[in-house]
């Protein structure tokens, strides 16, 4: 599932789930920050522990190579760093930057905006991997207007299996709460974002900017 590139990255600002550099920062900062974290001690020493033992395939979070991400270990913070003295926040603590797709080097991305669209093509590639028997993307957006009925009834065709109706909810279209986005950011956007990648999930380049545009 894809967001709106736009209003992806403004929610990303807002709330950014595992990138502890890039909490509070102004929006300016955040999309031309690079996308990484110096790594902790407690990720050396793992490395270090893995290779006297002869381990050096998957050997970090969500089943990374050492080179894929940065932080290595779910909890790279020692001991006491986090507590009633420092609160973390949105997960600030469990810091999770993919690096490059396949990049041996393990060489970060120079910003959010590279990482998504690297991201979209790799996503889009999974269609052609060997015993995927079916690939469908779907817009976020499209969800919130439509409903998850027709998501819900394609995957039970796909797999010949109903769903349970206590534990997989079908929504009805929705009419979420909007957040404004600075105007400078919308075109700054429009001239940084790779809309080659966006067209290939449906995202076209926005052809007017609108002060009182809004995000979800």
């Amino acid at each position: 599932m894809f967001r709106d590139p736009v209003e992806w990255t403004w929610a990303t600002k807002a709330v950014p789930h595992h990138a502890p550099r890039h909490l509070d920062l102004p929006w300016k900062e955040f999309v031309t920050k690079e996308w990484t974290m110096e790594r902790l001690w407690k990720d050396e020493a793992w490395k270090e522990e893995q290779i006297r033992q002869n381990n050096t395939e998957r050997i970090c979070q969500e089943n990374f190579h050492y080179h894929e991400v940065v932080s290595c270990l779910t909890r790279p913070y020692p001991e006491g760093y986090w507590g009633n003295h420092r609160k973390h926040r949105f997960s600030q603590h469990q810091p999770f930057y993919e690096m490059r797709v396949n990049d041996p080097e393990g060489r970060p991305y120079a910003n959010i905006l590279e990482m998504r669209a690297d991201k979209i093509r790799n996503f889009m590639e999974t269609s052609t991997y060997h015993k995927v028997d079916g690939f469908w993307h779907y817009r976020y957006e499209y969800l919130l207007q439509t409903g998850t009925d027709e998501l819900v009834s394609k995957i039970e065709k796909a797999t010949g299996i109903k769903r349970n109706k206590e534990k997989c909810k079908v929504y009805e279209p929705q009419n979420r709460r909007k957040r404004k986005i600075d105007a400078e950011f919308i075109n700054y956007m429009i001239d940084h974002v790779d809309w080659n990648a966006e067209a290939l999930i449906g995202y076209d380049i926005p052809d007017y900017v609108n002060p009182q545009m809004t995000a979800e």
